[in-house]
């Protein structure tokens, strides 16, 4: 698969993720006034889940880290996939080595194991599940996974080289 072609997944991917976070924060704003769409009983409950006490990290919606994680990947993305010609544009000095899969990687494993916790919370604690969340658990799953392939392809392509 064509790196560009990786870039524009991870893209849409993300943008999908967006819409479901945007969708969550929207239900978490109106304190569950409104049922969600999603809302089929006790045990598959966006609004009971997005209406928890887990749903706030330090007063901060997870909703809207959903919204803010996803679009870190898709300017990470977006920088690594134009980085030729935005490096002289873009001063950012050796913040471009940071600028990587690795770092696609990092941030798509993080909110997967924030999002496995979350999930745990659900299953156990809250007894309910949001299939929102679970969508975004599957949408960052397969973008942690073609990160992790992409550097992979990348390694051997080098070592073959040498």
């Amino acid at each position: 698969m064509k790196e560009k072609t990786l870039f524009r997944i991870i893209i849409l991917l993300s943008v999908l993720g967006i819409v479901a976070s945007a969708y969550l924060l929207s239900i978490h704003k109106t304190n569950g006034a409104t049922d969600s769409f999603c809302d089929i009983d006790n045990s598959f409950s966006c609004t009971l889940v997005d209406q928890s006490e887990y749903s706030e990290f330090l007063g901060i919606p997870m909703s809207m880290l959903g919204v803010i994680g996803y679009f870190i990947l898709i300017i990470l993305s977006f920088l690594i996939c134009h980085k030729k010609k935005l490096v002289n544009i873009i001063p950012l000095g050796k913040l471009w080595k940071l600028i990587s899969f690795k770092m696609i990687l990092f941030v798509a494993t993080l909110a997967l194991i924030i999002s496995l916790y979350l999930t745990y919370l659900e299953l156990f604690i809250i007894k309910s599940i949001c299939l929102l969340c679970l969508f975004s658990q599957v949408l960052i799953l397969i973008i942690a996974i073609l990160s992790y392939l992409n550097m992979r392809i990348k390694r051997n392509n080098v070592v073959e080289e040498e």
